[in-house]
């Protein structure tokens, strides 16, 4: 499954992980600035704080398409872009159901779900305002976290993360390595501090962990890109209707 990752240096691998970090905060960077050229109005605006947020998630496969896949002449097939089983898809479902109905448990069990339900209204409103969600906008919003998100992320940590790290050690230790590059992107959920932020820091970990776990298992990235879908989506859908 990732044969072809075995003849990419340490070398480009480093310079495709900067070149995509590289290019993600300059397109974030960018449109912010260029929000406040043309107004503060229109840099809090949250139609232009949604299509940022499009725009940068979808250019982090381009350094690997660009580096890997062009330079290099590897294919999307050996970064795990292919067809999966019925089954493996519906593990995927399952998976993202249960782990967020076992979040949500250990959250209340450790009393922080409150905290947890005001800062995810906080970051709601950003991007909706405090009246709630339009539905086109919603909609819209719904498959920039849901399919965009997911198959430019799997793509990246999942796919050539991951699946570069798996040539060169054990999958446990991979998936490990590869989870907690996940876990430090989403940093955003470090901001409500102390415990809470921790506790968000460690729930993005194990998401990553078990996005690997459907990766190896399966040898496609459709499950981990489904699960991760079907999680954002859920999440999302939860904070608009239920909170």
């Amino acid at each position: 499954m990732h044969e072809s990752l075995a003849g990419i240096s340490t070398a480009k691998f480093l310079l495709v992980l900067l070149a995509t970090g590289v290019m993600v905060a300059a397109v974030g960077a960018g449109g912010l600035l260029l929000a406040y050229t043309l107004g503060p109005e229109m840099a809090r605006g949250q139609d232009w704080i949604m299509l940022t947020v499009a725009v940068s998630t979808a250019c982090i496969p381009l350094p690997l398409a660009w580096l890997v896949v062009g330079r290099e002449r590897i294919g999307w097939k050996a970064l795990g872009w292919r067809g999966a089983s019925r089954r493996h898809v519906l593990l995927a479902v399952a998976v993202a159901i249960l782990y967020l109905l076992a979040g949500t448990l250990v959250y209340r069990m450790a009393g922080l779900q409150d905290a947890l339900d005001t800062y995810l209204l906080e970051d709601f409103a950003q991007y909706f305002g405090r009246a709630g969600p339009e539905p086109l906008r919603l909609m819209a919003f719904l498959l920039v976290v849901g399919p965009l998100a997911a198959i430019a992320e799997e793509l990246f940590f999942r796919g050539f993360i991951y699946g570069w790290l798996r040539r060169r050690m054990r999958a446990w230790t991979a998936a490990g390595i590869s989870a907690a590059c996940f876990a430090a992107v989403h940093f955003h959920y470090l901001v409500p501090g102390g415990t809470l932020g921790l506790a968000a820091a460690g729930d993005i970990f194990v998401t990553g962990l078990l996005l690997a776990w459907l990766y190896q298992t399966s040898g496609s990235l459709a499950p981990p890109i489904v699960m991760h879908a079907v999680n954002n989506i859920t999440i999302i859908l939860f904070v608009a209707f239920a909170l």
